[in-house]
């Protein structure tokens, strides 16, 4: 299958399950495998979602080639108000400082650009790439964050020897938009449990 035809296929199939009853971090789990079983070099893919809730800030789901497996962790506000003070590309998207990040960790000179990138450039990661979507507008969550900010970011990496080619990069971007409405999706669903359990209890 060629590249342009497995990321097309993908964005499809990422909306067919927006629209289904799986767990987001199935739906994780399952792009990993599609993106290696095309031919695209992830090694890594993070994404965290804001969360309109008086305690977590942040629901934060990371994939793994190595295990194959998503780990799962919810963020308070108090955290998110930290990473916004450190130098991290969550930081520099929420604030809509850039509308992506790419990088190539085997230069010296990119990796010193964030904290992040040091640690992945030490486990072998080569390349990297982050892009964020807004989930509708003037939500003011924290202060020192832009007024849009609500929404998802999401980073991929890779530990090929060459990182990502542009093809690569161009057709992670396209996927961006059908991700995030994936993660909106669950985020909601996640929310009307939430409310739901608080108000009339477990069910």
């Amino acid at each position: 299958m060629a590249l342009s035809d497995l990321f097309d296929t993908t964005n499809d199939w990422l909306l067919d399950q927006a629209l289904s009853d799986d767990d987001f971090g199935v739906t994780l789990k399952a792009l990993g495998t599609r993106l290696l079983g095309g031919g695209v070099p992830v090694a890594r893919i993070s994404i965290g979602r804001s969360v309109l809730h008086p305690v977590i800030g942040l629901l934060d789901m990371q994939w793994e080639r190595e295990t194959g497996q998503v780990n799962t962790q919810t963020v308070t506000g108090a955290q998110v108000l930290s990473e916004l003070d450190r130098d991290n590309p969550f930081a520099d998207l929420s604030r809509d400082e850039f509308s992506s990040i790419t990088a190539d960790l085997r230069d010296p000179k990119e990796i010193a650009r964030y904290q992040i990138f040091k640690q992945l450039a030490a486990s072998g990661m080569t390349g990297y790439a982050a892009f964020a979507r807004k989930f509708g507008t003037r939500q003011k969550l924290y202060s020192r964050v832009s007024e849009h900010f609500r929404g998802a970011s999401l980073s991929f990496a890779t530990k090929r020897f060459s990182g990502f080619s542009a093809s690569d990069l161009a057709g992670l971007e396209r996927l961006v938009p059908a991700i995030c409405v994936c993660a909106r999706v669950d985020t909601d669903r996640f929310m009307a449990h939430e409310v739901l359990e608080t108000y009339l209890g477990r069910i």
